[in-house]
């Protein structure tokens, strides 16, 4: 044992101390252990890291795009939808009459949320309208509820889903 290596062979134990090569074929002093060798496998694992951390950053700016453009989409959704009128059915329902216009360059499936609510602002009910169009297409649809419609109610989109297009 010695603080300074004395050649080939001599092996740095956790203590500190340098070992001979012939304190590595029986056991190791008491307090002895072979220090882990530092330098090997370190640029691996820093390129690892790094090349996750370039990763991540990827996949979170792929997020960012789609959010972005599901919000954009979802936008432009909502303009192609529009509230004709709010409605008593024969049976003395609620309902919404729709126009809705596919603005996009593929055909779409629209879904419309409707919600109705009283005069105060308090909601009453919802209910939906489903269409698919062509590019340019333009249908008139309703909204339908099964609730008996007060005196007086008002009906707004609340939301437009669309698949396809826009």
């Amino acid at each position: 044992m010695s603080d300074t290596s004395q050649g080939p062979g001599w092996w740095q134990a956790s203590d500190g101390k340098w070992y001979p090569p012939a304190a590595v074929s029986g056991a190791p002093p008491v307090g002895a252990i072979p220090a882990p060798e530092t330098t090997k496998g370190r640029g691996l694992k820093i390129g690892l890291i790094a090349g996750l951390i370039v990763a991540a950053l990827l996949i979170a700016g792929a997020i960012a795009v789609i959010v972005a453009d599901d919000a954009e989409r979802a936008a432009s959704a909502q303009d192609d939808v529009e509230v004709l009128a709010c409605e008593v059915t024969n049976g003395g329902f609620m309902s919404a009459q729709l126009r809705i216009t596919n603005n996009s360059s593929k055909r779409s499936t629209y879904i419309a949320f409707v919600i109705f609510a009283a005069r105060d602002g308090s909601e009453i009910e919802k209910s939906l309208a489903m269409v698919k169009l062509d590019p340019g297409e333009s249908i008139e649809t309703s909204a339908p509820t099964l609730t008996d419609a007060p005196a007086e109610f008002d009906c707004r989109v609340e939301r437009v889903s669309s698949s396809g297009g826009g």
